[in-house]
């Protein structure tokens, strides 16, 4: 199969396209590459820059095919455009997910109780998060160009995947299999406190109270000093 092109727009638009899509392939390994990079200096773990690129590559996949089911037309520059936005928000929301495991973890809890509580501290601003940008991404659907209304479209579908099964389901659930081996080779403490531990929230909100009564008496002295 060959194709001929003999000059014009024509022509400038099939030499882009090339020249985009046969790159694309070193960019998207780039992309990874560099992902892992940082969440292995950053966790000090093998496993987990593998399973943000596994999580990574389930939403583009997903995305990507719901995009070819609706699009008869798909515009070419579409998909790479959306490329780097889905994984800059999946990396976004990982990140945040997993400092607050590891925090947990660091703290004595055990594996299990350790994600279950970062999920259930971090899930509903994660979530939240995803509908902030689903109603910023939904302004692109009601443009009249055809890419933008498709760039909108895989948007919007990518973030609340991404957000509500994703970061909440998939994710977890690979963190729990992994068990013990989660944070090799970083020399993680013992886990002894289960989730039903909620000594840590008990804690902040004794601290916060006792923090606002000071600050009152604080007050409170200064305004006998000025009468």
């Amino acid at each position: 199969y060959q194709r001929r092109v003999h000059g014009g727009g024509a022509c400038a638009d099939v030499d882009a396209m090339d020249a985009v899509y046969n790159a694309m392939p070193v960019m998207c390994c780039a992309t990874f590459g560099v992902i892992m990079l940082i969440v292995l200096v950053t966790f000090r773990s093998i496993l987990l820059p593998i399973v943000f690129v596994l999580a990574m590559l389930y939403t583009l996949c997903v995305t990507f095919g719901v995009a070819v089911l609706v699009f008869s037309d798909l515009q070419w520059i579409v998909p790479v455009m959306a490329f780097s936005i889905i994984c800059g928000l999946a990396l976004d929301y990982g990140i945040f997910l997993l400092v607050r495991v590891r925090e947990f973890r660091k703290k004595g809890f055990t594996n299990p109780a350790c994600i279950t509580k970062g999920v259930y501290k971090t899930g509903s601003i994660i979530t939240s998060a995803g509908i902030i940008m689903f109603i910023a991404f939904g302004g692109l659907l009601l443009s009249s160009v055809n890419a933008l209304n498709q760039f909108g479209v895989l948007l919007c579908f990518s973030v609340l995947l991404d957000t509500f099964i994703i970061r909440c389901c998939f994710v977890p659930a690979l963190l729990t299999l992994l068990g013990r081996y989660l944070w090799w080779p970083w020399n993680a403490p013992p886990g002894e406190r289960s989730e039903d531990d909620v000594m840590d929230d008990v804690l902040i909100e004794g601290t916060i109270q006792e923090d606002d009564q000071l600050l009152k008496s604080k007050e409170c002295c200064l305004l006998k000093k000025r009468y």
